[in-house]
């Protein structure tokens, strides 16, 4: 799971900001297990879907911050050239499981997604509606 934006930075005794030890590792850990996928550069204008793992610790945390540090992960990967050509970004909170995030990565003319909350309304999904396909006689 990405650190929170919000815990991710520490102030330095002589100004400016840095990692913390915790947001470091998350991004090594991170790098790590997306380039041992070995996926594909996706190019052009892109669309990203994340689904975060929400354990009980963190109810009252905000999706949006686990964003940037999980984009910045595929561009490190390599899987996006450069976050400058994500042209859409969803997010939501998942059930826990492994405590995981997870990534659909898509170019954005393909994309086309609806949003299904839980039956509680404390997490959900996005659900992708794949093309169809012509039949030939």
């Amino acid at each position: 799971m990405p650190p929170s934006l919000n815990n991710a930075y520490r102030n330095l005794r002589k100004g400016g900001r840095a990692l913390t030890d915790a947001a470091k590792d998350w991004k090594a850990h991170a790098l790590w297990h997306v380039k041992s996928q070995r996926l594909p550069v996706v190019s052009g204008s892109i669309v990203l879907i994340f689904g975060f793992e929400r354990s009980a610790a963190m109810r009252s945390a905000d999706v949006d911050n686990r964003i940037k540090f999980a984009t910045d992960a595929l561009v490190s990967a390599g899987v996006i050239p450069d976050d400058k050509h994500v042209v859409g970004v969803a997010a939501s909170w998942l059930p826990p499981a492994n405590g995981l995030a997870h990534c659909l990565v898509m170019r954005a003319h393909e994309a086309d997604f609806t949003f299904q909350p839980s039956p509680d309304g404390a997490c959900g999904g996005w659900l992708y509606s794949a093309p169809q396909l012509m039949e030939t006689a």
